[in-house]
């Protein structure tokens, strides 16, 4: 996409999907299961057959589910409130034939958020949230994810909401345990004296599967994550460890912890 939509046309965009009924349960409760379970398969003569009609939902089902080149007006009305010159502005939709068909993948995931991708080279994934100061991430994914995507991207939203409510005292607080899997990744150089480490990684062998790259201090932090102890007290154990004055670990320590909680490295435990 050349252009993507601004905040205005984001909020737009989402109001057209949910008053035409583009969800996931509106999409499966138009098509039934038999349907349904064809498009699973790439087969959408199932599907064209339930959106006949050509209605709202009917045309955004043809057009972003089933792949299909349909007419401009059609499409003008499935996409109010959005001006369909905005949408083909940000490659929504593109001309094709005598019609418009799909300029990107949008599929529903539950009742409020929807993943935007383009066609193998980009992802873009919104939900409402009803914040003031929405949180933007920008990755790249070049590992393989495990399937299917959208489990991934509404886990991420649910870890960032816990971390938007909770201050440094709250994270302090906190009792975590290391993701079920967990594996340490190693790079060394062999020496006079024996292996030296060079290189340790974490590595998420389900999810999105991210690998991050922590030093000894993150390790041992990472390592003392059974959800017995509230991350305050492994900071105490570890700054004498270290002997590395408590504050200034503790101050370093959260934003790190943030990051591998967003990432489902660790998990907060209790709530």
């Amino acid at each position: 996409m050349d252009t993507l939509l601004d905040r205005t046309g984001i909020d737009r965009l989402r109001t057209a999907l949910t008053s035409a009924g583009y969800t996931a349960a509106g999409v499966a409760q138009r098509l039934g299961p038999a349907a349904t379970a064809s498009v699973a398969r790439n087969d959408v003569r199932l599907a064209l057959r339930a959106t006949e009609e050509r209605d709202r939902l009917g045309t955004l089902i043809r057009i972003f589910v089933c792949g299909q080149t349909e007419p401009e007006a059609a499409v003008a009305a499935a996409l109010e409130p959005l001006p369909l010159a905005d949408a083909r502005a940000a490659g929504l939709v593109e001309a094709y034939a005598d019609g418009l068909r799909q300029g990107v993948d949008l599929e529903p995931y539950g009742d409020e958020w929807w993943v935007l991708a383009d066609v193998p080279a980009a992802l873009i994934t919104v939900r409402k949230g009803g914040h003031d100061d929405p949180v933007v991430r920008v990755e790249d994914l070049r590992q393989a994810v495990q399937p299917p995507l959208g489990d991934q991207v509404a886990a991420w939203f649910d870890r960032q909401d816990w971390l938007r409510v909770r201050d440094e005292e709250d994270l302090l607080g906190a009792r975590y345990a290391a993701a079920d899997g967990l594996r340490l990744h190693q790079e060394a150089t062999r020496t006079a004296d024996g292996w030296a480490v060079d290189r340790q990684a974490l590595a998420m062998p389900h999810g999105l599967r991210w690998t991050e790259e922590v030093d000894p201090l993150v390790l041992a932090l990472v390592g003392g994550c059974h959800g017995g102890v509230p991350l305050r007290d492994q900071v105490a154990i570890l700054a004498v460890a270290h002997d590395v004055p408590e504050a200034e670990l503790a101050e370093a320590a959260v934003p790190i912890v943030a990051r591998l909680v967003e990432r489902g490295i660790i998990t907060p435990v209790g709530g």
